[in-house]
């Protein structure tokens, strides 16, 4: 047997390879800012003065299918009980507005919310996973307020949304405690406003407050951006389309330091268009290996699309449609009936198109906005999963209702799709072109009726509490191997 030093020699070379030596090297550089307090001296703490709310009354919208709204005022009121959305799957009771630095589930609150984010660790054992004080951050909950005001018109919800996003500015400065330490975190709540001012029919004329706080992001992702395209993952694609969307969106409503915004928005553009195939394998599947963040990857990319359209934008290239539609056949092409699918690599529920009432395992409405975005038609009839059309002003949001057909094929990426009519199968080979995640060469899967009888635990965190069992989720006693 290679003795460790020697095995730990040759992962590290893997690793170099996989990530390439100049972003080992710039990580390495990275941290040597940080630690020196470079970086606590070029991101300056700054307190966001809070006048007014964020969002304004709007008219309620019309022809909202009624069993839709049925879920969605369940899900708004659920939250104005004081329970919270994280992952997409648990809801975990919080204080109104919610402590944005607890981890609810051990009860623990980040201590150190008054620090620059630079000197807040990622791995704090007394705290545990950091993701779950970001989870409330993300603003998973504004989507929902927004949605059951504007088909409700009932107060409630949108005095809600504001009265939280102004303490959460409150509590939050610029830069200071651990909600800004994540690049990509910070992307994800420029979406989410985004997505409420469009909601909100506010995109056009937005508030002060709306307007400066896109910026405040920006700022903070433009400025280290380079660490996110040294990871080689969904940090990089995430932040490049909030550069390119938030940069643009406020060169359309005429915010100041237009000349800093046409730099954050080429800048975006650019490495989308370059991330799009760099991040790619040919078939179209994504680099990190999951299903759930091939999921975030393409909904990143139809948030890019969508707002180039609103915006009225110059179109992307033919290749990078290329890659999006090739990304997303292979998320179609691993999809069941049910809208699972197999529950490949990570799975942390991260949920980025969230403008429905689905369950996050249920795939369709991330496809469904997909084709009609790429291919200019939906491709499953009118359910549930055709929300987010609503809600973009697609107005063909119903395809043709076919028998759903499961093709047999393999692609290159490491992946085979076996059909055996009343089931089907699904093999994992190891073919790695990036960084695999999971110690899952051959696992396979099996799907019958729309049931997963073999299936695959995933994993979902980086960060466990001590006697999880997370790590033994991604070794090769969690695979059918």
């Amino acid at each position: 047997m290679m003795p460790g030093r020697v095995r730990k020699f040759f992962w590290y070379l893997e690793v170099v390879s996989k990530l390439g030596m100049g972003n080992v090297l710039y990580v390495l550089y990275y941290r040597l800012l940080r630690k020196s307090g470079f970086l606590r001296r070029k991101f300056k703490v700054q307190k966001t003065r809070v006048k007014g709310p964020v969002f304004s009354k709007c008219s309620t919208v019309p022809d909202f299918p009624a069993d839709w709204e049925e879920k969605l005022l369940k899900q708004a009121d659920t939250i104005l009980s004081g329970l919270l959305p994280y992952y997409s799957y648990h809801w975990m009771e919080q204080s109104t507005p919610p402590n944005w630095f607890l981890n609810p589930f051990n009860g623990k609150e980040c201590k150190e919310s008054h620090r620059h984010w630079t000197q807040i660790s990622d791995f704090n054992p007394e705290l545990g996973d950091i993701k779950n004080v970001w989870e409330a951050s993300r603003f998973s909950w504004l989507g929902i307020l927004a949605r059951a005001f504007s088909v409700s018109g009932k107060m409630v919800y949108l005095d809600t949304l504001n009265h939280w996003l102004s303490d959460w500015m409150e509590k939050n400065p610029v830069n200071q405690g651990p909600n800004w330490k994540c690049g990509q975190e910070t992307s994800y709540r420029v979406f989410a406003l985004l997505n409420a001012a469009n909601i909100l029919d506010q995109a056009e004329v937005p508030s002060e407050l709306l307007v400066s706080t896109i910026h405040q992001h920006l700022g903070r992702i433009s400025s280290n951006i380079r660490y996110a395209f040294a990871q080689r993952n969904n940090h990089a694609t995430s932040e490049a389309a909030a550069l390119y969307v938030g940069g643009n969106w406020l060169l359309k409503v005429g915010a100041t330091n237009q000349r800093g915004l046409r730099t954050y928005a080429r800048k975006g553009r650019k490495a989308l268009e370059r991330l799009a195939g760099e991040l790619s394998y040919e078939d179209g599947s994504f680099a990190q290996h999951s299903a759930v963040y091939h999921r975030l990857f393409l909904d990143t990319l139809s948030t890019a699309v969508f707002w180039t359209r609103k915006l009225v934008l110059r179109e992307f290239t033919p290749e990078f449609y290329a890659h999006a539609q090739k990304a997303w056949n292979w998320l179609h092409s691993l999809s069941d009936e049910s809208g699972l699918c197999p529950n490949l690599g990570s799975n942390d529920g991260t949920l980025l198109q969230s403008n429905h009432s689905c369950d996050y395992r249920d795939f369709r409405p991330s496809l469904q906005l997909a084709s009609a975005l790429f291919h200019g038609i939906p491709v499953f009839a009118n359910g549930p999963y055709s929300e987010a059309l609503y809600w973009y002003g697609i107005k063909n949001y119903a395809g043709k209702k076919e028998a759903f057909k499961k093709a047999s094929q393999v692609f290159g990426s490491g992946y085979v799709i076996m059909n055996g009519g009343a089931s089907w199968a699904f093999l994992r080979f190891p073919y790695y072109k990036f960084r695999p995640a999971h110690n899952d060469a051959m696992h396979f899967d099996l799907w019958a009726e729309g049931k997963n009888l073999l299936f695959d635990s995933g994993s979902y965190s980086y960060n466990p509490e001590p006697g999880s069992k997370v790590p033994d989720l991604k070794s090769v006693h969690a695979h059918n191997t």
